[in-house]
């Protein structure tokens, strides 16, 4: 069976990968606190758990091992190891555009986290008059689409938890799981999460730090609601769906 995992093959052998392949997958995550139940990067290993299941299922792909931090400055209330955007720009170009030199034009991103989005766009637009085509996948955002079983409404939610949960049992602290806390804002207003807050019914955008908006770091649905079955489900379900829409996306002409 050929190697699909980058980090994995020798220079030969990843040469020999690149002369069969234009697709690579590369998951991007952060390294933040999920409230005190999900570990730091709950972001990565959900992402770098499809991005590889993905990978086997289609077999004639690349994974690029995982860019594992991102700009996550707002929840250092807690515990977060935050870079600047700018340096996740710059390292995820850089990653791009040196899978490129290789023969790679299509690029399948599965983030993790929704920090990452404005990078990974931009880079998405300076490829394309290069000969690139970069399609970005928020994991969490096509799972509830997929099933309204599954839409996540918040961080360390039910569907995140039992996403990761899925990925990795053994890191998960579910005894120590608690529903969302939020604090008060005003009388009026109300904080649905850092950022969104809700006004005589109307959802307004707004910045604030996690520990400002909620007391145990999750925000959203009770997060003792998920299973690591539910997480399963979803996450197979997830992968059938992307394996037949990576096929269609990498006939698009050039």
């Amino acid at each position: 069976m050929k190697k699909i995992m980058l980090e994995e093959m020798t220079w030969p052998e990843a040469k020999e990968a690149f002369s069969r392949t234009d697709v690579a997958i590369i998951p991007t995550g952060s390294i933040e606190q999920h409230g005190h139940h999900c570990p730091l990067g709950t972001d990565i290993i959900i992402a770098r758990t499809i991005a590889k299941r993905l990978g086997e299922k289609l077999g004639d792909v690349i994974v690029a091992p995982p860019v594992s931090y991102g700009f996550c400055e707002y929840h250092q209330g807690f515990v977060a190891v935050s870079v600047p955007n700018e340096a996740f720009y710059l390292t995820f170009k850089g990653i791009v555009d040196s899978l490129m030199k290789y023969g790679i034009k299509y690029f399948v991103v599965i983030n993790g986290h929704g920090g990452n989005k404005p990078n990974i766009d931009r880079v998405s637009v300076e490829i394309r008059p290069k000969g690139g085509l970069l399609t970005h996948i928020q994991w969490w955002e096509t799972v509830g689409a997929l099933d309204k079983k599954w839409l996540a409404v918040g961080h360390a939610d039910m569907i995140e938890t039992s996403a990761v949960w899925a990925c990795m049992p053994e890191a998960m602290r579910m005894d120590q799981a608690k529903p969302h806390e939020p604090i008060p804002l005003t009388d009026e207003i109300e904080i649905l999460a850092p950022s969104r807050i809700r006004f005589r019914g109307q959802i307004m955008p707004v910045w604030t730090y996690t520990h400002e908006a909620t007391r145990t770091g999750n925000f959203g649905d009770d997060p003792n609601t998920g299973s690591r079955e539910i997480g399963e489900e979803a996450l197979s379900t997830l992968v059938d769906f992307l394996a037949d829409y990576v096929k269609a996306f990498r006939k698009i002409k050039l």
